[in-house]
């Protein structure tokens, strides 16, 4: 069995804001992309903004769901180490009720 510890459940989750935040800032070249809007009435052009529409919206989402997905499972992880931490009065009393 894993031993639950309040304040190493809070750290961790310090950790994963910290893991969702890089990778947010490491995707900056591609949410701050500009899509391509075609200039002319060309089939070529036509074509690379079609491809482009099917990247770029795709790559937005996954970005965005990432990062929400990481900031909210870490909010949840520095909350429950806080909720035990304040509630139990040593470590072994917050794990036996985590568990």
């Amino acid at each position: 069995m894993v031993t639950f510890t309040p304040s190493v459940w809070k750290a961790e989750g310090d950790k994963l804001n910290t893991a969702a935040d890089e990778f947010y800032r490491g995707a900056h070249k591609v949410i701050v992309a500009e899509r391509f809007t075609p200039e002319s009435k060309s089939p070529i052009e036509a074509a690379m903004a079609a491809g482009d529409k099917r990247c770029y919206d795709h790559w937005h989402q996954l970005i965005a769901n990432g990062f929400e997905a990481l900031t909210d499972i870490a909010s949840r992880m520095i909350g429950t180490g806080s909720d035990y931490e304040a509630t139990e009065a040593d470590a072994t009393a917050a794990a036996e009720r985590f568990w």
